[in-house]
């Protein structure tokens, strides 16, 4: 479990123009990404849609924390220089 904690560089790259995170830049980015993806689409085949609506939320919300702690606050940025 601690192959995970270590965050020495990001997870995920910054964008260049916009807000938020790019794509995952190490493997510990890309398995969350992977995963994230996985169970939006198996919880879409076994569940109603209103739960299904609720758990997409809740994973968001995750994906969004995992970003955060692994790869930095989210920051507007506006080409390389920023």
């Amino acid at each position: 479990m601690l192959i995970f904690m270590n965050i020495d560089e990001p997870w995920f790259s910054q964008k260049t123009y916009g807000y938020g995170w790019g794509f995952p830049v190490r493997w510990q980015g890309w398995l969350s990404l992977l995963v994230y993806i996985v169970l939006i689409i198996s919880s879409a085949i076994w569940t109603p849609t209103v739960l299904w609506i609720a758990i997409i939320i809740v994973l968001s919300i995750f994906m969004f924390l995992l970003c955060m702690l692994t790869s930095g606050k989210p920051k507007w940025r506006w080409g390389k220089g920023n």
